[in-house]
């Protein structure tokens, strides 16, 4: 971009031999000097040239985006405008063209949140209860927290889509479960193994309330 200054000077420069050159022709003097008048006209080319090099400026152009640039002459196409979505990454509905949250990110523990009525069948009993999943407290986004499980117990669970398993864990006194589940509509049906004085298997049905 050519200074201002010098674009002044020439500018006035202009002027004058403007003025000279008129002033020579109406009065048909011997003034100014060919040299003189030869200045003008080199001075005149220049400043069509400088004026008409001069650089486009690249920018947004669109005075309603957010990185709207005065300056810009060129729209170069970086406009940005506001779009509300889910702007966390390790959500499974990233939105990558969203700039504003909008509290809508599901996370692969989502589905399975919520409060379920169970029927857990074992092999030499059978119980109904209600169960409670939460999302883990260290970390919401593949593990789950099992809350008033078997045995009234607390258990966390790795979510893998729509599949869930439970690593062998302490369940009450002396009693470890392990087993795996998987969430089909609002039924998770869950199987696992209990490891306590006698060794034996359950299935649990949870139904989200």
């Amino acid at each position: 971009m050519i200074p201002l200054l010098i674009l002044k000077f020439i500018d006035s420069i202009s002027y004058l031999c403007a003025f000279l050159i008129a002033k020579l022709i109406i009065n048909m003097q011997k003034f100014p000097s060919i040299k003189i008048l030869s200045l003008c006209l080199v001075l005149l080319m220049s400043l069509t040239l400088f004026t008409s090099c001069e650089d486009e400026i690249e920018g947004c152009t669109d005075a309603t985006a957010n990185n709207y640039d005065l300056d810009a002459t060129l729209d170069d196409g970086s406009c940005m405008y506001d779009l509300e979505g889910c702007t966390d990454s390790n959500a499974t509905n990233y939105n990558t063209e969203a700039n504003i949250d909008d509290g809508s990110c599901e996370y692969p523990a989502t589905p399975f949140l919520g409060a379920y009525d169970v029927v857990e069948t074992c092999e030499f009993s059978q119980d109904t209860y209600t169960m409670t999943i939460e999302e883990d407290a260290f970390d919401q986004i593949g593990t789950i927290s099992l809350v008033n499980f078997y045995n009234a117990c607390t258990v966390t669970a790795l979510v893998d889509g729509s599949n869930i398993t439970i690593e062998e864990q302490t369940c009450a006194t002396n009693t470890t479960v392990v087993g795996t589940g998987t969430l089909e509509g609002n039924v998770l049906t869950i199987n696992m193994s209990v490891d306590g004085t006698i060794p034996f298997d359950c299935t649990l049905v949870a139904t989200q309330q």
